[in-house]
């Protein structure tokens, strides 16, 4: 697996609505999005430079180079706050591909961004414990970073549910980098 950042393309974004399909427990929104607002979100966040959120394609470029990359997940930095030097960490990865390491690896790209080009301090996350905590817990535990628990934060399958919320600190992320 040899994968790297891209800029994602409207295509990308399509193929992403049949991804949240899988898994609408972990989706901030309580329902689908079509098409036309897809295409409209790509034009208003993703591509808009003025956006306070970054997306990333997560393409793997297999043995045959990036000519035939293919997109495997979608990555992102969100509500990036420059005054304070934070962002929210947003994943979906491609259910075909699941557990395959691939989120783990593009959490690991978009934290190279976050905290060395980007040059934020923190990147936080909330993750709702009927999605997939165990997945951001590890996540939190190899980058040092602290979680709280945020009760009844989504209404799902009949019932509210907590949530986990989680920062990683530049600091978390240099020492992770050094194996302490």
């Amino acid at each position: 697996m040899n994968l790297y950042l891209d800029t994602p393309t409207p295509a990308d974004l399509l193929r992403v609505i049949a991804w949240r399909k899988t898994c609408p427990e972990a989706l901030r929104t309580p329902r689908e999005i079509t098409p036309p607002e897809q295409e409209r979100f790509y034009a208003e966040y993703v591509a808009n430079p003025r956006s306070p959120h970054r997306y990333y394609a997560v393409r793997d470029m297999g043995l045959d180079g990036p000519l035939n990359a293919s997109f495997v997940a979608l990555v992102s930095l969100e509500n990036l706050s420059w005054e304070n030097g934070h962002g929210e960490i947003g994943l979906i990865v491609d259910p075909a591909r699941h557990g395959q390491g691939i989120g783990r690896e593009a959490v690991a790209l978009v934290l190279e961004q976050a905290f060395n080009r980007l040059r934020l301090d923190s990147v936080w996350l909330e993750c709702y414990l009927c999605g997939h905590p165990t997945f951001w817990l590890r996540i939190l535990t190899t980058y040092h970073g602290t979680s709280v628990l945020w009760p009844r934060r989504k209404f799902w399958n009949g019932e509210l549910h907590d949530a986990v919320l989680g920062t990683i600190t530049r600091a978390g992320y240099l020492a992770s980098k050094e194996g302490v």
